[in-house]
């Protein structure tokens, strides 16, 4: 089997977890791979909007199919790749409720006959509503551990890390006592600015961090995710970054662990 992935090159491209996700493939599976970046364009998302959905009949199918990392519903970036091949498949992020009678429709424009999400509540509520013929598979999110070091506990020079969205409620009753008691403490002091520009300084800030603080979606930002509880990469990168984990626990995470 032939298989190509396509790589975003988009808003979400600097996460780490395209670079895993794609040494995975590589890595794990007995196929073909190919890589292609894809980057978003007016054009694609007007014509992906007025595009009928019975349309890809008509188009010749080659016989490589095509698989995609998307964080929530960023379909526009699969056209026309998706519609040129018979059998597609979608790794995707963020795929709230609210989001699924699109995704349905997106997925049918574009040949995907399979569907994996992130999270399993997601995959069960898509599953109860939907009426086409697509499967839809929870595999929960996952990190490849030789991508993490840690350093000894007593060698640790940042006392707690906050990286990500914050919960902004617990941030701030922690962030007096402690700057009072003169502990490390990094966080994003800008919204959507980042705190690492790069993959090392990331990853080192993790093997170097006593705490991480971690809060699904459902409390953090309940009115995103619609609360949909699920266990998110930074849990694992701080498990294997050999972090103490201070926060709630996911729903998923009781099943998994």
């Amino acid at each position: 089997m032939r298989l190509k992935y396509l790589k975003i090159n988009g808003p979400h491209s600097h996460l780490e977890c395209q670079d895993e996700f794609e040494n995975s493939l590589r890595k794990y599976s007995k196929i073909k791979l190919e890589v292609v970046s894809r980057k978003l364009s007016f054009l694609q998302s007007l014509i992906l909007k007025i595009l009928p959905v019975g349309i890809f009949p008509f188009f010749k199918k080659n016989k490589v199919s095509k698989i995609a990392l998307l964080f929530g519903p960023s379909f526009n970036y699969l056209f026309p790749d998706f519609l040129l091949s018979d059998n597609n498949y979608i790794y995707m992020y963020d795929a709230w409720p609210r989001h699924h009678i699109l995704i349905e429709k997106r997925c049918t424009q574009l040949n995907v006959k399979t569907l994996f999400l992130s999270s399993k509540e997601c995959v069960n509520q898509f599953n109860l509503k939907k009426t086409s013929r697509l499967s839809c598979f929870w595999i929960p999110e996952g990190i490849d551990p030789t991508f993490y070091s840690f350093l000894d506990y007593e060698n640790k020079t940042i006392d707690v890390l906050e990286f990500g969205r914050k919960y902004e409620y617990y941030h701030n009753l922690i962030k007096p006592i402690l700057l009072e008691n003169k502990k490390v403490h990094l966080f994003e002091k800008n919204k959507n600015r980042v705190i690492f520009e790069g993959r090392n300084d990331f990853t080192n800030a993790l093997a170097n961090s006593k705490i991480s603080i971690c809060f699904p979606s459902s409390i953090s930002h309940p009115e995103r995710c619609e609360g949909v509880s699920t266990m998110t990469l930074r849990y694992l990168q701080s498990m294997a970054s050999k972090c103490l984990i201070v926060g709630v626990l996911p729903d998923e995470m009781l099943e998994l662990f």
